[in-house]
């Protein structure tokens, strides 16, 4: 959804713009042994094929109203991982950075990396195939020692990229998630307070939100569910580190 959001602020229609991403992601193939349509083009249309199947009502309003054609900000909620993947590394720098530091990453280039990897991994695991000490073909990038604290250990000399793919790739999804939460957390609570800093009145504690959070500071349940997997995450990936990254 943070895709759509920063493309919308170019324009509702930002993603069929060439001007909004970069000229890697829009110029066509030049190899004349292999002539094709660029990136941006192939992209639209398996975005457009995705659009054309769905069931979804809020696609079939857009179909009867506006002759199918969506803006970004409701086009995001049918793109496969994929799809969200090969987009934002499409996008120009300073809007990928946008999206890159509200989940606390450094460098487009990481983000990049990480989705292209999370996304293989969501493959993997979609087709039921084995995920435990499996090399990853799209290994996420390690970001350099000092860059993201909590991820320091992934540069360590004894835990190298080609043999650890998967812990990597879960340590990665366990520190986007918190970093989703703190950043979710952060802006209902500016949310909650009016303008004269005074806190607006909280809706009932919803019966998921963990006890130890309190009304007044309430994420809801959908941020504490995924907090819960985030642990879940944690917990699996300390069970398949090697020895030495634990000590």
């Amino acid at each position: 959804m943070r895709t759509g959001y920063v493309l919308w602020e170019l324009s509702a229609f930002a993603h069929e713009d060439p001007a909004c991403f970069t000229e890697a992601f829009t110029a066509p193939r030049t190899d004349s042994r292999d002539p094709r349509a660029g990136a941006h083009v192939l992209w639209l249309q398996r975005v457009k094929e995705s659009r054309d199947k769905s069931d979804e009502l809020f696609v079939e309003h857009f179909r009867e109203k506006y002759d199918g054609r969506m803006p970004i900000w409701a086009l995001t909620e049918l793109l496969e991982m994929g799809q969200l993947s090969r987009v934002y590394r499409g996008m120009l720098q300073q809007d990928a950075e946008k999206i890159a530091y509200a989940f606390g990453v450094p460098t487009k280039k990481i983000m990049t990396s990480w989705l292209a990897s999370l996304n293989y991994v969501r493959n993997v695991a979609a087709h039921h195939a084995r995920l435990f000490n499996r090399k990853l073909q799209n290994a996420p990038s390690r970001p350099t020692v000092g860059k993201i604290p909590l991820l320091d250990h992934l540069s360590a000399p004894d835990s190298p990229k080609r043999d650890f793919g998967t812990y990597n790739a879960l340590a990665v999804i366990a520190y986007l998630l918190s970093s989703w939460v703190r950043a979710s957390a952060a802006e209902w609570e500016e949310r909650r307070m009016d303008r004269g800093g005074r806190a607006r009145r909280c809706r009932p504690a919803h019966p998921f939100v963990a006890p130890a959070v309190s009304p007044e500071t309430m994420y809801f349940w959908p941020i504490t569910a995924i907090t819960t997997i985030g642990r879940v995450i944690t917990t699996v990936a300390a069970m398949i580190a090697p020895q030495s990254m634990l000590a």
